[in-house]
């Protein structure tokens, strides 16, 4: 199937649905790769944290690079070894390609001078080494700093779903033309055993996972949930051929918040 795209502040289009590929390695990343690619799957998230960039190269071999989204990420620490125009082409290196769709700032941190990055992230795309760059797990007054140094990321991949509604975060990227990627779109499982959301997703014939990613994507909210399970690969195509009633919509949109899962040493969420 071809999946759904939207298009990015940059033109870039990116697919609604793409593979997440964190703790992935090895056989079981290649062959998770090899199956995701059957479905249709065209976007593939990776980082330098995650050691499988020469794995996604060799599973993705036979497609042609033009119809692959590649995002990968670095973090402060993987600058001790080089500047960040040496980072990405360590990237390109691996990944076999000679463009990256999307490279990201893994987690800010304030420690360093942030304007030197994105002083580099803009030469990179100025050269046509990325087609773009972005941030993840920003605040809105990370983000606002990035603007105030005069650079414009055109992503914010963050923790996003019913559990972790950030609506503030979103009304300001809206305002700013900077797309959220959500990632653990599913509450690191938690939504998929959800008994509200499971009880509407017999509605449509749906399970919990697939109404939560629902409510993201139809906020035009691109998702790159994890999984190594080829049931679950499938189902998280299947998120086109139904829409939530205004009911159901309003029952997604006040769901309890607040609820994150990602917040470990690195985090910065408190920077407001």
């Amino acid at each position: 199937m071809r999946i759904p795209e939207i298009s990015l502040p940059s033109s870039q289009k990116i697919p609604l649905v793409g593979l997440g590929t964190w703790e992935m390695q090895g056989e079981i990343c290649e062959k998770t790769l090899r199956k995701a690619l059957t479905l249709g799957y065209r976007h593939i998230d990776t980082a330098l944290l995650y050691e499988n960039h020469v794995t996604i190269r060799k599973a993705t071999a036979g497609i042609p690079r033009e119809e692959l989204f590649f995002t990968s990420k670095f973090l402060i620490h993987h600058l001790q070894k080089g500047t960040v125009t040496e980072t990405c082409e360590r990237s390109l290196r691996e990944l076999g390609c000679d463009y990256l769709d999307l490279f990201l700032l893994h987690n800010p941190d304030r420690s360093y001078p942030m304007e030197t990055i994105y002083e580099e992230l803009e030469s990179l795309k100025e050269s046509g080494k990325i087609k773009g760059y972005g941030a993840s797990n920003c605040t809105v007054r990370h983000l606002a700093d990035i603007f105030d140094w005069g650079f414009a990321p055109i992503v914010n991949q963050v923790e996003f779903h019913p559990y972790l509604y950030q609506k503030e975060l979103l009304e300001f990227c809206e305002q700013n033309q900077v797309q959220i990627i959500s990632f653990r779109s599913l509450g690191k499982g938690a939504l998929a055993q959800n008994a509200l959301l499971e009880n509407i997703g017999k509605k449509y014939g749906k399970t919990a996972a697939q109404i939560s990613l629902k409510w993201l994507v139809e906020k035009k909210i691109p998702v790159i949930p994890k999984t190594t399970s080829p049931k679950h690969l499938k189902e998280n195509l299947e998120l086109f051929d139904f829409s939530l009633d205004a009911d159901d919509w309003q029952t997604l949109e006040n769901m309890p918040n607040q609820y994150r899962y990602c917040n470990h040493s690195w985090s910065d969420f408190d920077y407001l």
